[in-house]
């Protein structure tokens, strides 16, 4: 599998091999991590888990809009809008919150004014309830999966953006590649790369870091 513009990432671009979260704070360990991502902080100087950022932490996206930096977000946002508006200044489909159906992605367009009000109801079990909860969301894109989402927007920016404007995208997908086993509700799952995944060798070699790859690209 050749992968030259991946590769040039990894040859010219910055790779943080130490960041890590110690885990075990909170179930949505995403939260905390992207906190701490954004903010340089460790986990135990960030607020409330990473539920929110408050303005006296300093979010990567404010520091380089100091610099002029036009600072674009797509995807999965855990840490509360008001953090969102202070950190980009555009962005698209943007999804508030921890996990969602991949196929039903509630989303919001990049609102300016930063208050992502907008809500719809709807019923989250249909089967054995007819509870009506709210869900915050502008628009619903059904049957299209998260990841072709987020990429396609993200290639859309790319494409548009000029070659001489500095910019900072920041893509945050729901699909992670999971290892080893999980639960769901009360039956255990386990959850494998497909064996197509973990014998597709990068570059003629077999590199285990490729099939991850190749796996979290399916």
């Amino acid at each position: 599998m050749i992968t030259p513009n991946i590769d040039s990432l990894v040859t010219d671009g910055t790779s943080f091999i130490r960041a890590h979260i110690p885990g075990g704070t909170c179930s949505a360990v995403c939260m905390p991590s992207r906190a701490m991502l954004h903010t340089g902080r460790s986990l135990f100087h960030i607020q409330n888990e990473g539920q929110e950022i408050p303005a006296e932490h300093t979010l990567l996206g404010e520091f380089l809009q100091s610099a002029d930096y036009l600072c674009f977000g797509i995807g999965k946002w855990h840490n509360g809008s008001s953090s969102y508006a202070r950190s980009f200044t555009a962005g698209d489909e943007i999804f508030f919150g921890g996990m969602w159906d991949h196929w039903n992605v509630p989303a919001h367009h990049y609102d300016p004014t930063g208050q992502y009000a907008e809500k719809v109801p709807y019923i989250s079990d249909a089967f054995h309830s007819r509870e009506v909860d709210i869900m915050q969301t502008d628009h619903i894109t059904p049957g299209r999966h998260s990841t072709d989402l987020f990429a396609d927007t993200a290639v859309d920016f790319l494409e548009k953006t000029p070659a001489d404007k500095p910019f900072f995208l920041n893509v945050a997908f729901m699909a992670p590649t999971i290892h080893g086993r999980c639960r769901r509700s009360t039956r255990k799952c386990s959850i494998r790369r497909p064996l197509t995944y973990r014998t597709t060798s990068h570059r003629n070699t077999a590199s285990t870091s490729a099939s991850a790859l190749c796996g979290m690209k399916s």
